[in-house]
């Protein structure tokens, strides 16, 4: 893969979907691809498992360099910590970085 172009993972992680597709950044633009929308599993550890099998399968199939990811609820950016997602159970001071360099 040229310099030039970055491939970009997206996540957008609610209370009753996960949102993920591949965004690939060129010089002349960007391409949205491979957008799929699950539910949102319940409680914590089922969300994290889900996020990274998301992004296992999404590294075996296209490759990926960065992540990005939203999420509602308070985050601490230094940290890398979601203080409170109120839309996920159980979903307190979780480091989503930790968790995701499986």
């Amino acid at each position: 893969m040229s310099s030039e172009i970055k491939k970009i993972l997206t996540l957008d992680i609610g209370g009753t979907k996960i949102s993920s597709g591949l965004v690939e950044i060129k010089k002349d633009g960007y391409k949205i691809y491979d957008y799929q929308k699950i539910e949102t599993p319940e409680g914590k550890d089922d969300v994290i498992n889900k996020i990274i099998e998301i992004a296992i399968n999404h590294e075996r199939n296209e490759g990926f360099e960065k992540v990005g990811m939203a999420i509602a609820g308070q985050v601490d950016y230094e940290k890398d910590i979601v203080k409170y997602a109120p839309n996920i159970k159980g979903f307190k001071n979780v480091n989503l970085k930790k968790n995701n360099q499986r």
